[in-house]
Order: C-alpha cells, then structure tokens, then sequence
C-alpha cells in the first residue's frame, strides 16, 4: 500500500515538474476524446431521427381533381391489401388545405388569396402508415399506377439518406480518432521522457538498492493515466454543455424532433471516456518507457 501511495507521489511531482509538456497532452487526449464524441453524439442523434422516422413512416398517394369515388374506392382496396400497412387515412382537398394552414402557423399569410372551398391549391390524398420502411417502395410501385393518382411522396428516401450519413460520419469519427489517438501518446511519451530524464539517477539508486523494473515503471504509468483522466474530464464538460446547447435550441424550434438527451454524455459516455483516456495514458507512458527506460 505504502508503494502505491508513493507511486501516486512520484506521479504527481512529475506532472507538475514538466507543467508545460503535462498541460499539452491533456489537451490532446482532450481534443481527441473531444472530437469523437461530437462524431458519436452527431451519429446517436442521426440514430435517434432514423428510428423515429422508421415508427412514422408514411406514404402519400396525392389523387387528381377529377379522380372518381370508383377510382377512390378501388385504390383504398390496393392499398390496404399491401403488406406492411399500419393505417390508411383519407385527407381530402378541404382538411389538407386547413392542415396545412394551421402547421405554417404564423406564416399562414403565404395561402393569402386561396381558401379551402375555392382556388383550393392542394389535392386530396391517401395518407398511408407503414410498419418498416422497406415496405415502401413496393407500395409506391403499385400505387403510382393506379387510376386516379397523380403523384406519390415517400418518407423512405429520406430514411436511407440519413442512414447513410450516420455510417459516414461514425467512419470519419473512428478515423480522426485514430489519428489523434497517435498524436496523443506521442506527446504523453514525450512528457514521459522528461519525466525519466529528470529522475535517471532517482532510478539509477533505485535499482542499486533493488528495485524492480515494474517498481520503476508504476510512477510514469500512473502519470499517464492521470493525463488521461483528466484529458477525458475536460472532454466531458465542454461536450455535454455544447451539446446540451444545441439540444435546447433544437427542441425549441423543432419541438417533435427526437434526440439523444444530454444526460446521455453524463450517465453513459462519461466513464466510458475516462477509461478511454486511462488507456491512452497508460499505453502512452508503457510504450515511452518500454522504449527510453533503461531498467
């Protein structure tokens, strides 16, 4: 127990002894835990849209003026025989023209010279909601052909445009991490360095009197996961108010939007991101000694 309180000692010392070199690489296993966890917490949030996009998934099947009740009667019949339907819903001219006055809300003086009963400019239509995605192209496949149809909208297309980018952007995030991750032990090996330059005859009596090689190597190890605890502290006090920034701006102009909620950062990634830099630190100051320490 005595040796590890004096491992703790001797690490301490050292970091305040070379300050300089120690306050640089908290700041860059900082910026390195920083960076992916905006890659990550852009990558949940991408996550978090696609699934609730997947539960709302919705179809419309926009009809022209002049399609008949027949008409009407036997696209309802189709489209309800589709397999992944969850509801079907008939939106006509009227109630889409009074929706869509009500959701533009204060610029509801853009539909200025129409009216729901004349010069009405929206047509009626099918509202369809969907189990799962993939099942919306072979609804819009059939419906699109159907008599009385004049166009189809689909949420799907949308869907798979954010998947993608939630795969490029955790891809980006892995790969600036690992670069950083290099940056990072390079500069705590070089802190480690100073710290072995500073101490060699500290060692070199050490060693006279017995001291084990591990002995030796717990101070500069500890000191490197110090680093990183710290570096990772920092991380997770400037991402979770960043975030929680953002999260509030966006829940205030887009209040349906779904979105990881910042307790995440604290709950979760928090202790996920302290081991992460203990790693870092430890490997860092392991690979420096391994190398520079004669022992």
């Amino acid at each position: 127990m005595n040796n590890f309180f004096a491992s703790f000692k001797n690490a301490f010392k050292s970091l305040v002894r070379n300050l300089s070199v120690t306050l640089a690489s908290v700041a860059t296993v900082s910026a390195t835990i920083l960076i992916f966890g905006v890659f990550l917490m852009l990558a949940l949030s991408i996550n978090s849209l696609v699934q609730t996009m997947e539960e709302q998934t919705v179809v419309r099947v926009f009809l022209t003026d002049q399609a008949t009740q027949v008409e009407k009667n036997e696209l309802e019949e189709v489209l309800r025989s589709r397999e992944g339907v969850q509801e079907l819903t008939y939106e006509d001219k009227v109630e889409a023209f009074n929706n869509a006055k009500a959701s533009l809300a204060k610029d509801s003086n853009l539909l200025d010279g129409f009216s729901a009963e004349e010069n009405n400019p929206y047509p009626s239509s099918y509202i369809v909601s969907l189990d799962k995605p993939e099942f919306a192209e072979g609804l819009v496949g059939v419906a699109v052909h159907q008599p009385g149809v004049e166009s189809v909208a689909n949420d799907s297309d949308t869907v798979n445009t954010l998947i993608n980018w939630a795969k490029t952007i955790r891809l980006i995030g892995v790969i600036i991490f690992a670069i950083l991750i290099l940056i990072s032990l390079f500069l705590i090996g070089n802190s480690i360095k100073l710290a072995v330059f500073g101490r060699r005859q500290e060692i070199e009596i050490m060693k006279f009197v017995g001291a084990t090689n591990w002995f030796i190597r717990w101070p500069f190890i500890i000191e490197g996961m110090i680093i990183g605890v710290l570096g990772a502290a920092l991380a997770v006090v400037v991402l979770y108010f960043g975030y929680r920034y953002g999260y509030t701006q966006l829940r205030f102009s887009i209040p349906f939007i779904s979105l990881p909620d910042p307790s995440v950062i604290i709950k979760w990634l928090s202790w996920q991101f302290a081991l992460a830099g203990m790693v870092i630190g430890a490997l860092g100051s392991f690979l420096s000694i391994r190398k520079h320490l004669n022992v």
